[in-house]
């Protein structure tokens, strides 16, 4: 006991300083430590929400899909009208119309056409 109360009283406060800092340390690496600490699973918990609402968005998205997959196999006037606007196909006797590509798009990844020079 005279050791100890021969002890200066900065020493004492270093050492309580000391004991105070690792005690500190031990309880962050307890809560923190690790691979998933608590600041990872609030993060995880956030990219899990945001995606489960995509999948949900996505899902709406399919159904819609289906629904209109379903409609241009039943409905052969609006399965022709698809055809008419995204192809530009005409209907029985009328005129047909033709895209020409120009020159220069016909040669790309092709063996160039000779020049009417």
């Amino acid at each position: 006991m005279a050791a100890k109360a021969a002890e200066k009283p900065g020493r004492m406060w270093l050492r309580r300083i000391l004991y105070g800092s690792i005690a500190s340390a031990v309880l962050y690496f307890t809560v923190e430590g690790g691979e998933y600490g608590t600041s990872d699973v609030y993060r995880q918990a956030k990219a899990k929400a945001a995606l489960d609402a995509e999948v949900s968005g996505l899902r709406v998205e399919v159904e819609a899909l289906r629904r209109e997959l379903e409609s241009v196999r039943t409905d052969d006037r609006r399965l022709e009208r698809m055809a008419r606007e995204e192809y530009g196909m005409v209907r029985g006797e009328k005129e047909i119309l033709y895209w020409i590509a120009d020159r220069k798009g016909l040669t790309e990844g092709r063996a160039a056409l000779p020049s009417k020079d």
